[in-house]
């Protein structure tokens, strides 16, 4: 064979070949944006296959690492719908391969660790779970109740955070595991390096612990303030307007109306501004500085955004002072701008019961029963209408309605109680 025939079907095959992998590619490629939207939604049953199918090339680290994350959720729905924790281990064992693939794949990337370290929180969580803590541990200094795999996650996790010190949720993850293992101060360090990087207190999962701890609180509350000036990628304005917000959280007034005011002198952009005003009336009211409040309210209720909260709060001022028939008019205006709050059609029935509008009241409150079929307390409320109208026939068949509904409501004793004397509550 001659060189060139020779030359020639050897870029033939190469090409075959390029053009094979190309195809594996892109159909690789499809594989893994479509498991990717499928996890997203929650859907993992659909995102598996996809994402088992395009696990090739440079998508392999993320995809396994997306596929241990599906994994993962897979076991936690499955456990919190009661299944024992032996039946869904196999899906545990192979989360823990996903990410250590991933890990071994790419081991310059902080979520790699930190998804590795998550396995291993849940692990030390199931072995808690399976063996409780014994009691001879009690007295012991507070490390000794964090097992192997917990020390485990918690090294991966501080590996994460070494590659990437700047990425808060990352700092929230740690922080949440050092609380789950009753390490305190670990937890409220672990807090504040996540208000340094970023300090907007509502973009952290801690707002949402019930009840709330104000010792995490005050622990973000350092770390935000300490970050004024370097974080430069936050504006100075909305950095201010933050600090507001976590004072008026931690009922700080006066420390909640200086941030406020300095952000009012920093920003002349509407938004912005009303942002700062609407916290600043609440820091006002706290102050029981109401004329300089309803003022500040008012400023704050000219941005379409910031309307339906400024209304909230001059409402809810209006009660304070005892303006009822304002607080009416306020609470109907709030209704308007958010048809489906029940707290807004609650205080509206009872503005008007208090005005003596029994009518309106039970109006507001049937329409509230028919949007919210399974909260009890427009029912309660109606139940306290009619007795206090006078029409205890209605409110006998309102507190029937109840009783079928809410069987097992602590209220229904006081109620029933109110409606057999004939009296008002």
């Amino acid at each position: 064979m001659s060189s060139r025939r020779f030359l020639f079907w050897a870029l033939c095959v190469l090409s075959i070949v390029f053009a094979a992998r190309a195809v594996y590619g892109l159909v690789a490629g499809l594989s893994y944006s479509e498991g990717r939207r499928n996890a997203r939604l929650g859907r993992y049953e659909q995102a598996l296959p996809l994402l088992d199918r395009s696990a090739v090339g440079e998508l392999s680290a993320e995809v396994r690492w997306l596929a241990g994350e599906v994994r993962l959720g897979q076991w936690q729905r499955r456990i919190e719908a009661g299944e024992a924790p032996e039946d869904v281990a196999p899906l545990l064992a192979e989360a823990f391969v996903d990410a250590s693939a991933a890990l071994a794949s790419s081991p310059a990337s902080g979520w790699y660790w930190m998804a590795l370290g998550k396995l291993y929180h849940q692990a030390e969580r199931l072995s808690i779970h399976r063996q409780g803590v014994p009691l001879t541990l009690l007295a012991e200094d507070r490390w000794a109740f964090v097992g192997h795999p917990g020390r485990v996650a918690i090294g991966l996790m501080r590996i994460a955070l070494e590659r990437e010190p700047n990425w808060y949720p990352f700092h929230d993850q740690l922080a949440y595991v050092y609380y789950d293992y009753r390490l305190r101060p670990e937890t409220l360090e672990a807090v504040y390096a996540s208000a340094l990087a970023l300090p907007v207190y509502e973009l952290h999962p801690y707002r949402s612990l019930r009840p709330p701890d104000l010792e995490i609180l005050d622990a973000f509350a350092r770390g935000a303030h300490d970050s004024l000036g370097r974080a430069p990628w936050m504006r100075p304005v909305r950095h201010r307007i933050a600090l507001g917000r976590i004072e008026v959280r931690r009922e700080n007034w006066e420390a909640a109306e200086e941030q406020l005011r300095q952000a009012l002198e920093l920003d002349g952009v509407p938004l912005n501004v009303a942002e700062a005003h609407y916290y600043l009336g609440l820091s006002l009211v706290g102050q029981e500085r109401y004329d300089e409040a309803r003022v500040a309210l008012i400023e704050a209720e000219k941005q379409a955004p910031m309307k339906p909260p400024a209304v909230f709060a001059q409402a809810d001022l209006a009660e304070r002072l005892d303006q009822w028939d304002l607080a009416l008019d306020l609470w109907a205006e709030v209704k308007r701008l958010e048809p489906h709050r029940l707290d807004a059609s609650l205080r509206l029935a009872e503005a008007a019961r208090v005005t003596g509008n029994h009518e309106r009241a039970a109006h507001n409150l049937r329409e509230a029963i028919r949007k919210h079929p399974e909260r009890y307390e427009p029912l309660v409320s109606l139940v306290r209408v009619f007795i206090d109208q006078g029409e205890l026939g209605k409110a006998r068949a309102a507190f029937a309605d109840l009783d079928r509904r809410h069987p097992d409501l602590a209220a229904t004793a006081a109620l029933r109680r109110d409606l057999e004397a004939g009296r008002r509550p």
